[in-house]
């Protein structure tokens, strides 16, 4: 795991912060319910699902759901790290390896969109374990996700001079992402 310094504090409820957000979807999701037995599909969707949260919780991330086939984390809440946006790419590397190691058959791919920026911290109902995050990094990691290839892990720009020369990346440019303003330097 990454050495980390800095900000560990707990973040509270209403609490604004820098954080780097995780999407990661299997791919062939659709092919895979339409070839397989339904349980069959559970068990690999179940088994893929495991494996991707257990790289978020070794790497210091939070599950913020689960959503279908696909993992929504963040680093960076409710704990700070200054190396958050290191600890994200990795998550994504390791959890690309964590797939190729599930048992079932064919291969499992993935598709991860990551993105650094602000975010706050709702609750709607006052307890710690409600509260959600809501921010563009988000919305941003979840367009890069749905942009990326099979097996391709797409990062922002700010998630790149968050790593401080960490990520060994190839610039694809310019992208402008459904629902942004303007468009988006992806990597």
């Amino acid at each position: 795991m990454p050495q980390g310094g800095g900000s560990t504090r707990l973040a509270p409820e209403g609490d604004r912060r820098i954080v780097t957000a995780l999407f990661a979807d299997l791919v062939d999701y659709v092919r895979m319910v339409a070839e397989l037995d339904p349980e069959v599909v559970q068990e690999r969707v179940a088994a893929a699902l495991a494996a991707m949260g257990e790289q978020v919780d070794r790497l210091g991330g939070t599950r913020e759901k689960f959503i279908g086939d696909a993992i929504f984390a963040v680093f960076g809440w409710p704990v700070a790290r200054d190396d958050d946006a290191v600890r994200a790419a990795l998550c994504g590397l390791s959890i690309r390896a964590a797939l190729a190691e599930v048992a079932g058959g064919e291969r499992l791919e993935v598709r991860i969109g990551i993105a650094t920026g602000e975010v706050a911290a709702l609750s709607s109902g006052g307890r710690l374990d409600e509260i959600r995050l809501t921010g563009p990094a988000i919305v941003t990691a979840a367009r890069l996700q749905s942009l990326a290839r099979s097996g391709e892990i797409l990062v922002d720009e700010a998630t790149v001079r968050a790593a401080r020369d960490r990520l060994g990346v190839t610039d694809r440019g310019e992208v402008v992402l459904r629902g942004h303003p303007r468009s988006v330097h992806v990597y």
